[in-house]
């Protein structure tokens, strides 16, 4: 099996980068033959202690909609959400050909990117090929948290192999060893979307506050409320209320300081806007 391996590209735009903190560097696409043996070899060869990696991101707090914003949601859709102390994991917006670098199969972009659940070792690869053109970011032990370093935005595996998003817009463009702080471009950069993830850390107090719209019958409206903490699957707290909308079908209802002015209902949907956050 022959790996085609780019250790590095030239970097583009070199003073650009430079003045956003990128150490450029240039090297040389080399071509390598080895067997799968021959991988698991060199990389059992590697210190048997974990290496140190970036810190988890954690956003203190976010919410959605912002208040004061009129918005229009279905039956059974959110009517607000507010998290805290929530990690994000990555959800590709590419398919996995695109991931691909330029050659045969066998290539990626770089080669220890994408090298599937067959990988010689576990955690060798930063994300799986579930499929033809499908993806998923995970290392072995789990999701593929975002972390930062630096200025930067970065996903690492578990042998502290980085894809670093360098100008945060959610574009992985570079790549390292962390903490090697020289950027390596990317053949191809990679979109990808933020997924709320409750910490894997026990220590931090992550939440997640959610209003669902339930539907309207007659004159009353219902809002589902549930509270979800500390990586719970099953909301640990949850409260259906009913609320009698004025003669011109509008309201102004509260639960837990939170204020919903409501400005239409019907069984479909709900026009309404967030007046007043959670106490």
């Amino acid at each position: 099996m022959t790996y085609n391996i780019p250790l590095d590209t030239m970097c583009h735009n070199t003073e650009s980068q430079k003045s956003r903190g990128i150490k450029v560097k240039r090297t040389k696409t080399i071509l390598f033959g080895f067997t799968v043996l021959s991988m698991t070899f060199m990389w059992s060869g590697c210190a048997n202690k974990a290496p140190q990696l970036p810190n988890i991101y954690y956003e203190k707090e976010s919410n959605t909609p912002k208040l004061d914003t009129v918005n229009t949601i279905e039956v059974g859709e959110s009517i607000y959400e507010k998290l805290g102390n929530m990690s994000y994991s990555v959800k590709l917006d590419e398919p996995a050909e695109v991931l691909k670098s330029s050659g045969n199969d066998y290539d990626y972009n770089p080669a220890w990117l994408l090298l599937g659940p067959l990988a010689p070792v576990a955690g060798a690869g930063l994300m799986y090929m579930n499929g033809e053109n499908t993806t998923t970011a995970a290392t072995s032990s789990g999701p593929l948290y975002l972390r930062k370093w630096n200025n930067w935005t970065v996903a690492c595996n578990e042998k502290a192999r980085c894809i670093v998003d360098a100008y945060n817009q959610n574009t992985f463009t570079h790549s390292t060893k962390y903490p090697n702080e020289n950027l390596i471009e990317l053949e191809h950069p990679i979109q990808y979307s933020k997924v709320p993830t409750f910490s894997p850390n026990s220590s931090v107090n992550s939440f997640k506050y959610q209003a669902l719209y339930e539907g309207r019958l007659g004159s009353k409206i219902k809002i589902s409320f549930r509270e979800f903490t500390n990586n719970m699957a099953q909301p640990s707290f949850t409260q259906d209320v009913e609320y009698e909308l004025e003669s011109d079908d509008t309201a102004l209802v509260g639960f837990k300081g939170l204020r919903i002015e409501v400005i239409k209902a019907t069984n479909l949907d709900m026009t309404y806007k967030i007046v007043q956050d959670y106490n």
